[in-house]
């Protein structure tokens, strides 16, 4: 049975985040299962149940590692061969979605008629083709609503714990902003982020965050 599973393996491919999360429990208990084979059970079990532990690690550190859907695959590929080896290299170590890499004309206005752009087609660098710049946020997406939070528990329709964990929604959106940015740096790609445009490390004196935003500074 154990040689079996061994030869069929168990992992689709390929697979969404909610397979990985189930399969991670799945591999873990099987692993565990296996581990006692190995120490408690009859030896001639042993030789199996090792390759078995072998393989679910093989199987749980292929699971872990995130990767990006489909959609977001077809938004990097339409961006600067810079971006895509920086973000290809993000994804291995934190899981995150690709909004946007480039923009035509319509999508461009848009956002600009919508506030979320400062800018009008053809002047963004999500204009250039391919693009030298893309939105990224962490996954699971949550947007955080701390200023409508912080007036609602001001006017006594909230309680103070909800109020903060919306600030730790807009703290991980500033976590993966440092955590992209200091990958960038090691890898020498010069990178700007909507969330310190001057890059002067004081998050305090912009006037537009745009905390999904990344471009490359060439």
């Amino acid at each position: 049975m154990l040689d079996n599973f061994i030869q069929q393996g168990c992992k689709p491919d390929p697979f969404t985040r909610r397979q990985r999360a189930y399969l991670e429990d799945q591999i873990t208990s099987l692993m565990t299962q296996a581990c006692y084979l190995h120490y408690k059970a009859d030896p001639l079990l042993r030789p199996a149940a090792e390759r078995l532990v072998k393989k679910c690690g093989e199987f749980l550190k292929e699971v872990r590692m995130a990767k990006y859907s489909e959609t977001s695959l077809k938004r990097l590929d339409s961006c600067h061969p810079l971006l895509q080896k920086l973000f290809t290299e993000v994804v291995l170590t934190y899981d995150c979605s690709i909004l946007c890499g480039f923009r035509n004309e319509t999508d461009q206005n848009r956002v600009f008629e919508e506030g979320r752009s400062r800018i009008k087609w053809p002047d963004s660098r999500h204009n250039s083709s391919p693009s030298i710049a893309l939105d990224v946020v962490p996954y699971p997406i949550v947007w955080p609503e701390t200023a409508k939070m912080l007036s609602r528990l001001k006017d006594g329709q909230t309680t103070k714990a909800q109020a903060l964990y919306s600030t730790k929604d807009l703290a991980r959106m500033y976590y993966f902003g440092g955590y992209v940015l200091g990958l960038a740096h090691g890898m020498g790609i010069p990178l700007r982020w909507g969330g310190d445009w001057d890059g002067d490390r004081d998050i305090h004196d912009q006037t537009f965050d745009d905390l999904p935003h990344f471009e490359l500074v060439l």
